[in-house]
């Protein structure tokens, strides 16, 4: 995760999901790395896949991370009717 997180600071977006669908891959079970990468995929414009990904967090997360996850889902899904 660090490597990723490393790369979005330097705004290296594409170096920093195949970091993080490395780490999903290995830990599809930890929403920390499918909520970094929808991060990433919404930075990079593809509001369907961070969707995808939001979701995943939120579903797996604890309880205490749905609302904040769900609010994110929000955003992206209102962005993509516009």
């Amino acid at each position: 995760m660090a490597a990723g997180a490393n790369e979005l600071i330097r705004g290296s977006l594409s170096e920093a999901r195949r970091h993080f669908r490395r780490a999903v891959r290995m830990h599809p079970d930890e929403h920390e790395f499918q909520f970094a990468l929808a991060r990433v995929e919404y930075e990079l414009g593809n509001l369907r896949r961070a969707s995808r990904y939001l979701g995943r967090a939120r579903s797996i997360g604890p309880a205490h991370y749905a609302e904040r996850y769900q609010a994110k889902l929000d955003s992206i899904n209102e962005a993509r009717e516009r």
